[in-house]
């Protein structure tokens, strides 16, 4: 056994509350668990093994006056087992780098880090696994060298330019020992599956929007989450949830080696939604996040890259012109025909429409309460400097007067915009698993990535859902392989 780390040395109240560590770019995943016992049935008895060695160890050292509470005991079981699992998992993982494949500078073989801040443990909404007890599970798990500490978390000094860090841990020796243990060394060591009971799928949030202050474009975002009774409603938007994640759990997904390298994990597929504003009617936001499809990072270059469903290449199919055609349905007024972000700006008709930053400005005016003095980051590139933003946003009104009434007013407008179009991805998922046998489906906020042999299928289920979410309206599908 590896010598007992000091006590504060895993503490909260040093841990860093966000940044991962430099030293890897694998992160703990509470949810990882090992694979059903038929499928792998040594693995489970492993994680077993360690649970029993380190009730030994803290009975041995008396660091427990009684026995665990059921309910503690249970936590305690699910850290332990998703922190073992995690380690094997990584230590996996990294064997291909080791073998066949460059790493990045500094990256330490199997490592992860996992978040032991206040910020985080104990938090409404989250994982079981991330309790207030878990800082001293893993400490226990050091002392007895299940795990080897590579870096203790630490608050950064931004002064200073120095960046918080998260502990960062690996494999230890007596893990790696008894891994390799002919009782458990076997074909279905490696086995792993997932575990989210005790999670929340419907998150309701304070806020999460765009203002303006004095012309200046600025994110006002606050993490904060707001409780709420369960009502009717809640439960049915929760069942969906559950619907779509079995699903998704059950979907023939494979991701390429070089997604694995960058920390991208394949068993990350449960979603979530967001709700927006506090509002308990759950009419702002909406939107689905929490996959590894959608995580900073994975764009749609590299998702048709990396990832095949049922061993075939993706395509993704986007809604076209999804924000103004959502605003004309909530107005009850029919969408004009062709493209709603094509038109000339007034006075200034030679022969340009400047398509994209015209969508830029456009798809920010529901989230504005006032007709903006300033163009929007990455706006103002679009436009030659004879454009002003007040040219762009003349336009903009004048092309869309029976929706004006909805552009640079409220910002809640732009969250209830962000709830139909949510609502249409929902009811796209839960039509494709009801009514086809697409093996696997993506969700991405407007889009949605299928194997390229179904898109003509998904395209029309796609468009199906927007005509009833919407009352009839009609959006476009493109298609981009």
């Amino acid at each position: 056994m590896t010598a007992p780390v000091p006590d504060d040395a895993l503490s909260p109240d040093t841990e860093a509350s966000a940044p991962p560590s430099k030293l890897t770019d694998h992160s703990f995943a509470p949810w990882r668990v090992p694979a059903p016992p038929e499928e792998a049935e040594t693995t489970h008895a492993l994680c077993a093994a360690v649970i029993a060695e380190l009730e030994a160890y803290e009975q041995k050292r008396r660091l427990r006056q009684r026995q665990r509470k059921e309910a503690d005991r249970l936590i305690f079981t699910r850290a332990v087992t998703a922190l073992v699992c995690n380690a094997l998992y990584y230590d996996l993982i990294d064997h291909v780098r080791r073998e066949d494949r460059k790493t990045t500078e500094n990256h330490h073989h199997g490592a992860f880090h996992i978040a032991l801040s206040k910020r985080y443990l104990g938090a409404k909404y989250s994982h079981p696994v991330m309790s207030k007890a878990l800082p001293a599970i893993v400490a226990r798990m050091v002392d007895c060298g299940f795990l080897t500490l590579i870096q203790e978390g630490f608050k950064g000094e931004p002064a200073f330019n120095i960046p918080s860090r998260q502990t960062t841990i690996k494999a230890g020796p007596a893990l790696v020992k008894l891994a390799a243990d002919p009782a458990y060394l076997t074909d279905d060591l490696g086995g792993f599956g997932r575990d989210y009971a005790g999670e929340e799928t419907i998150v309701l949030k304070l806020r999460d929007t765009w203002q303006t202050d004095s012309g200046v474009w600025k994110s006002a975002k606050e993490s904060k989450t707001v409780p709420y009774t369960d009502t009717a409603r809640t439960k049915a938007l929760r069942a969906e949830m559950t619907t779509i994640n079995d699903w998704l759990a059950d979907s023939p997904l494979t991701l390429h080696w070089e997604a694995l390298d960058r920390g991208f994990d394949p068993y990350q597929r449960y979603l979530r939604r967001y709700f927006t504003l506090g509002s308990k009617r759950f009419d702002c936001g909406g939107r689905l996040f929490g996959g590894f499809w959608l995580i900073e990072g994975m764009n749609q270059e590299t998702r048709h890259r990396w990832i095949t469903i049922a061993g075939e290449q993706v395509c993704t199919l986007d809604f076209g012109q999804m924000t103004p055609r959502i605003l004309y349905a909530l107005a009850k007024h029919p969408a004009p025909e062709g493209d709603c972000y094509r038109f000339p700006l007034l006075g200034h008709e030679d022969g340009k429409t400047y398509r994209d930053g015209i969508k830029q400005l456009f798809s920010a005016a529901p989230f504005l309460r006032s007709i903006p003095t300033r163009f929007p980051q990455g706006t103002r590139e679009h436009f030659p400097n004879r454009i002003t933003v007040e040219d762009v946003t003349t336009a903009i009104l004048e092309a869309h007067a029976p929706i004006r009434g909805y552009l640079f007013t409220d910002p809640a407008i732009g969250h209830r915009v962000q709830n139909l179009e949510s609502r249409i991805m929902v009811k796209t998922l839960l039509d494709i698993i009801h009514k086809t046998d697409i093996p696997g489906a993506l969700p991405v906020h407007d889009g949605l990535v299928v194997p390229v042999s179904r898109h003509q299928e998904a395209r029309e289920i796609m468009r199906g859902a927007f005509r009833e979410c919407t009352g009839g309206m009609d959006a476009p599908v493109s298609l981009v392989i």
